[in-house]
């Protein structure tokens, strides 16, 4: 986790950096995008995490469908 916090630290000087080189609608769009990509890893780790915790994909698909989350139409 602590090198998550760095990470993170490194990533926001780095923009900071960008912001005060560039300036203007050029470093809101890079900071932007940036956080964007950030926040899909984020969502992407978090899912992979939770499948593998869960025992695999199938598995999360049984309790899904045993509890009846996957009824959509009724």
């Amino acid at each position: 986790m602590c090198i998550i916090y760095h990470i993170v630290h490194i990533i926001v000087l780095v923009t900071h950096v960008f912001s005060y080189i560039q300036g203007g609608m050029k470093a809101v769009l890079l900071t932007d995008t940036l956080q964007l990509v950030i926040m899909f890893i984020g969502i992407i780790g978090v899912f992979i995490y939770g499948v593998v915790h869960a025992g695999g994909f199938g598995e999360v698909m049984r309790i899904a469908k045993q509890s009846g989350r996957l009824d959509m139409l009724e």
